[in-house]
């Protein structure tokens, strides 16, 4: 990794490693990484993939969901598990192949929310679970009781 990877690296590492930072708590429903990447107003804390997720895919953009759990698996079988901050929010800067599956499951919910690989072909969640949905999603992100 080149060094000035690496320092971006650590930056969105730091920026990011709180959930519950105000910066981390706003524009619920907004799409995260069109913005978190590179030469973009928010590039200096890059995003491979994130969104909000709600109770309903019909929910208005506040408040989100807290506590879901949000488990990503790309393209090569890479796993990674995030779990959504006070305001519903998740995110991640690892590095992703995609298309990717996703599976979204509330604490102490024996049921679970999944997509199957090839729908997402991007980490733009909310770009297209939106309401209404956009590009055949359902409407926004929500985790079933």
């Amino acid at each position: 990794m080149r060094k000035s990877a690496r320092v971006l690296a650590i930056l969105a590492a730091a920026a990011c490693s709180d959930p519950n930072d105000p910066k981390a708590l706003r524009n619920l429903g907004e799409e995260c990484v069109g913005c978190h990447t590179p030469g973009k107003k928010a590039g200096r804390w890059p995003f491979t993939a994130g969104g909000t997720v709600y109770r309903t895919a019909g929910d208005d953009p506040a408040p989100g969901l807290e506590g879901v759990q949000v488990t990503i698996e790309d393209a090569r079988g890479k796993v990674v598990r995030l779990s959504t901050n006070r305001a519903g929010n998740f995110w991640t800067s690892e590095p992703l192949a995609f298309p990717v599956a996703v599976e979204l499951q509330r604490e102490g919910a024996e049921r679970k929310a999944s997509v199957r690989r090839g729908p997402c072909a991007s980490g733009e969640c909310d770009a297209c679970h939106a309401r209404p949905g956009k590009h055949g999603a359902p409407g926004r992100l929500y985790a079933p009781r």
